[in-house]
């Protein structure tokens, strides 16, 4: 039984929303393993890889709308986030080995 918030699912594709400032995200998403997306993206857009997708330009998409904070108890999707690096730690990923020595200089 799942017990986390969709907002903690790898599956969870916020909806994001423009304002003067910029995109913002919402307190919703779509639930990328039960929703049928358009197509293709729209201009900007980036969708989970591996999405379903409508067959027909002109079929509409079914999204799959959750909460950043519910708790489907009985989802049977349910994976957990991976682990989201800032730029600079990725970097220093890629520069060092597994024993933490640097192996690539000046990336």
């Amino acid at each position: 039984m799942n017990e986390q918030p969709c907002g903690k699912c790898n599956y969870y594709d916020v909806i994001l929303r423009g304002t003067g400032k910029g995109l913002r995200p919402t307190s919703r998403g779509w639930c990328a393993k039960k929703s049928i997306y358009p197509i293709k993206p729209g201009p900007g857009q980036v969708n989970p890889p591996g999405v379903k997708r409508v067959t027909k330009a002109d079929e509409p998409a079914k999204p799959h709308i959750v909460a950043e904070t519910q708790v489907v108890g009985n989802c049977t999707h349910f994976m957990p986030q991976r682990i989201k690096l800032t730029k600079e730690e990725l970097i220093k990923k890629i520069q060092t080995d597994k024993k933490g020595k640097q192996v690539i200089k000046g990336v």
